[in-house]
């Protein structure tokens, strides 16, 4: 790492509360940063991590919410928040991850015709997905986990107050589970590939 990086970044903080300072009072003034270019991947990047799934439209959303989540990452990773700002962002990106896991799995019930109804619940979308390509129960235990996570979006069946309850570790895991369905599902589709 560059050793000037912590001199700028603090220059960065100064000036962000200086620009923010000025406009007190005036939560809806139009002030636009520049997003940093080259952090947000490409769609195409990420329609080939899904490059299995048949829906070309659902190829494309699965990218571009996975666009979004680079702008969660960075927030998450440059800004220094504290409280349920930070602990309900990082829920906000970790539910964000399940609900591409969630699409991900419908594309595949879909396409595999594992099921009759075409709205299944999360938790029939993981059984019939694992026991279609015999994925590891690690695997499983992980992505029902994730769902379970996923459940407290309903803020009426949150049982305590969400006060410092989510950490980056959270949204870690998600991620991690996400991308070991996706190498799951691609290996498993290359092994059917005629």
């Amino acid at each position: 790492m560059d050793k000037n990086i912590p001199q700028l970044t603090e220059s960065v903080g100064f000036l962000l509360q200086r620009l923010e300072d000025q406009l007190v009072g005036d939560r809806e003034a139009l002030t636009q940063i520049r997003f940093p270019r080259k952090f947000i991947r490409t769609r195409s990047y990420y329609e080939k991590s899904v490059w299995f799934l048949q829906s070309d439209n659902l190829r494309k959303n699965i990218a571009y919410t996975l666009q979004v989540n680079d702008v969660n990452l960075w927030v998450m990773t440059r800004f220094d928040l504290r409280g349920p700002a930070e602990s309900l962002l990082v829920k906000q990106a970790t539910i964000t991850i399940v609900s591409i896991v969630e699409a991900i799995l419908q594309g595949v019930w879909t396409q595999e015709r594992l099921g009759r109804t075409s709205h299944p619940r999360f938790q029939q979308l993981i059984s019939a997905t694992v026991k279609r390509f015999e994925l590891p129960d690690a695997l499983e235990a992980a992505l029902h986990a994730q769902r379970q996570f996923r459940n407290q979006v309903h803020f009426h069946t949150v049982r305590e107050p969400e006060w410092n309850r989510y950490s980056f570790q959270d949204y870690r895991g998600a991620v991690a589970t996400l991308y070991d369905l996706l190498h799951a599902l691609s290996d498993a589709y290359q092994r059917l590939a005629p």
